[in-house]
């Protein structure tokens, strides 16, 4: 494609003399790589980054004469101000990072610096001022504060590899020259963009913009011709383009300042918002390339519609699958060819030799227990063969088997077989010998007959025995009284210096009384035991019946009254009557105790704990006989009564007109159908009058209780 390229405009800019004079701090040599910029502010230089740290204004650059050494620069948190010109034209410096302390950045701070790539600039910036940017003719990426209002004059003026930029939603102004000479390829405007200044994006690359409503001032040539590339030279920016000149297509609302500029610059203006469209589609071959012809592709957009067609260059040779041409074999290599499938053109390439296949050994020689045997092994190509020996196995002895028994007093034989060749060896198994089992009894011994006891060989069934020696022992006489049974009684005969335990049972109803000893007490036992016993002995054992003991079977609680207000201070102990029942064997006596007793809580704790309506009662028992005392170690005392308000029928906390109904319904229920619906705790309620009957005279005074305590009052009537 030919490109024409034409310089089509130039700019002159005139050179802002603007000089800042930094002097080098007392307190630190000429020479350090480090010292101090501000009242609370110092700079380090470390490995080609300069670190400013500290906190407030940096008013003064001691580092310029480093310029050519620094590549990064790092401004810690707490720095809020950088001093105009401070890093200008450092031409080493690629990139730049501010912390969100810094505020403002001072005019032509990073101006000339031609080799600045990235730049992370603080949020807390609201301001970018004017030709801070001027002339970094590298600077690819540059992401802006997002709370940014105005971008001053000349601010990124000749940044030529600039290629996109997206405003945040505050920015108001774009001044004059801000973005102009640049490669931006898009830009989008925000909404609440306000003014855009003159030539604020001249020589640019973009072809089209979208200028947002809230835009109502624009500078003379603020847009104008797209350039296909931006150049600098000699101190001017230059723009070129290729083929015919191009302008800038405005887009926007009709009537707004972006039709009339574009009215009076004589750019094409269209109303609405500018959508990008990009041609896609699936290429399609049409014709194959080949290595003697050219072949061709194309696509159908998915979006418009529009064929495209490319041409595909003649391409390599386009070889076919390779074909064996020479077998190769065990010892020696093959050929396989590959030829063009459009020419002649053909290449061979070796296929190594395969090397011998030999297949599993194979036995063509058995070894045997004394004698080697052969296997051999043959490739599967060229029947070459291997040979190896297999040694003799040896004999392969089995088991130890036993072929003549060995018995209690004659030795036995074991035979040993080789299970290859049936060769044999043998060995003598040593006579057992008698294997006696334990003693058994045969007769007991007694005192006055020696006893028998035998042992017989487990194998053979022998025989031998030996005698008992009569046993040796002393009588003890035992006897009882009726109530009871001793164990063991009768006379019994026991071994010398033996020692023999006797227990005395008591049957129901009786207790051992006592326990005589050769004819002497010696007191109530459960048992008694002779030790050593050297003598004739006697020992009885007297019972005697057991009194009856009195227990408590039964506690009973029975209530007067029908119930208990809140405002009651105590429960009275005159409204229940508590009876406990008491056995004595056959004797049933019923004891009041009603005096022994206490409540243990009060109607008012009771409502106070949430108890309300029938409730358990608990009482204490103050008395302290014996037979109660252990009936409450495992029972309580306990009796149901009736907690409530008088006239709270319903029994829900509350005397209201509910309660009037209730007591008013049941007037009218036992007029109608001669009777009362109502318990005998509902009745006792709401019977406010006392006159023994449920009438209209219950339900007005209910009511006109609930009426006067919706004003304040309250009060039952005398």
């Amino acid at each position: 494609m030919k490109i024409l390229s034409k310089m089509m405009r130039f700019f002159t800019a005139a050179t802002m003399a603007m000089s800042c004079m930094f002097t080098v701090p007392t307190a630190y040599t000429a020479y350090a790589e480090e010292g101090r910029c501000g009242t609370s502010t110092n700079w380090s230089l470390s490995n080609g980054t300069l670190t400013i740290s500290g906190s407030g204004a940096v008013t003064a650059a001691g580092w310029t004469q480093y310029s050519d050494k620094i590549t990064n620069v790092v401004v810690e948190d707490g720095v809020t101000t950088i001093t105009a010109s401070a890093f200008k034209d450092h031409t080493s410096l690629k990139s730049v990072r501010l912390a969100d302390s810094v505020t403002a950045v001072g005019a032509s701070a990073f101006s000339g610096c031609s080799s600045l790539e990235s730049v992370d600039l603080s949020d807390s910036m609201v301001n970018i001022n004017a030709t801070v940017f001027r002339l970094c003719v590298n600077l690819k990426q540059i992401t802006l504060p997002k709370n940014l209002q105005l971008i001053k004059e000349s601010a990124f003026y000749g940044c030529l590899k600039l290629e996109s930029i997206e405003l945040p939603s505050t920015v108001t102004s774009i001044g004059d020259y801000a973005f102009g000479g640049t490669g931006l390829q898009s830009v989008t405007l925000n909404d609440g963009l306000q003014t855009i200044g003159t030539k604020a994006f001249d020589i640019s690359c973009f072809p089209i913009i979208n200028i947002p409503d809230s835009v109502t001032s624009i500078g003379s040539q603020a847009f104008g011709q797209v350039y296909t590339n931006v150049m600098y030279m000699n101190g001017l920016i230059y723009g070129g383009y290729a083929g015919n000149q191009t302008f800038v297509t405005i887009y926007g609302k009709a009537g707004s300042a972006a039709e009339q500029f574009a009215a009076s610059a004589g750019l094409e203006f269209h109303e609405g918002i500018y959508v990008a469209h990009t041609c896609s589609g699936q290429w399609l071959i049409e014709k194959i390339a080949t290595c003697q012809s050219e072949g061709q592709r194309y696509y159908i957009c998915n979006t418009c519609g529009k064929k495209y067609t490319e041409t595909i260059p003649i391409g390599d040779h386009i070889m076919g699958s390779w074909k064996v041409t020479k077998p190769a074999t065990c010892t020696e290599d093959g050929t396989e060819t590959s030829t063009c499938q459009y020419c002649t053109k053909s290449e061979s390439r070796a296929i190594p030799a395969t090397g011998h296949s030999f297949g599993a050994w194979e036995v063509t020689k058995e070894a045997t227990c004394t004698a080697d045997g052969v296997e051999t092994q043959t490739c599967d190509g060229c029947k070459e063969s291997n040979t190896r020996t297999i040694p003799a196995t040896g004999h392969s002895y089995g088991a130890w088997v036993v072929t003549k028994e060995a018995t209690c007093t004659v030795d036995g034989v074991e035979t040993q077989t080789c299970g290859g060749c049936g060769d044999q060896k043998t060995r003598s198994i040593t006579a057992l010998g008698h294997n006696y089992g334990d003693w058994s009894l045969v007769k007991d011994p007694t005192f006055t007959e020696e006893g028998l006891e035998e042992q017989i060989c487990s194998r053979c069934k022998q025989k031998q025995t030996r005698s008992i020696p009569k046993l040796e022992g002393y009588t003890i006489s035992a006897s009882c009284g009726y109530g009871g049974s001793i164990s063991p009684s009768g006379d019994q005969i026991y071994a010398v210096s033996s020692s023999v335990t006797y227990t005395f049972t008591p049957i129901d109803g009786y207790e051992i009384s006592d326990v005589i000893v050769n004819n002497q007490s010696v007191g109530k036992q459960t048992s008694y035991t002779f030790y050593n016993l050297l003598k004739d002995q006697t020992i009885r054992v007297e019972f005697e019946k057991i009194p009856p003991v009195p227990t408590c079977s039964i506690i009973t609680v029975t209530s007067t009254k029908a119930y208990w207000e809140p405002t009651d201070s105590s429960f009275s102990m005159s409204d229940f009557t508590i009876t406990a029942k008491i056995v004595a064997g056959d004797e049933v006596m019923m004891v009041n105790i009603t005096d022994q007793c206490k409540p243990v809580d009060t109607p008012k704790t009771m409502f106070q704990k949430g108890k309300y309506g029938s409730v358990q009662l608990s009482f204490q028992y103050t008395g302290d006989k014996a037979a109660i005392v252990e009936y409450l170690k495992t029972n309580t005392i306990s009796s149901f009564v009736t907690v409530a308000m008088k006239g709270d029928g319903n029994m829900d906390q509350i005397i209201d007109a509910d309660d009037s109904c209730m007591a008013l319904t049941a007037y009218v229920v036992s007029l109608t159908q001669g009777r009362c619906d109502l318990t005998d705790t509902e009745f006792a309620l709401l019977n406010i009058i006392k006159d023994g009957r449920m009438d209209a005279d219950d339900a007005t005074a209910i009511l006109r209780y609930y009426v006067d305590s919706l004003t304040g009052g309250g009060r039952w009537e005398d």
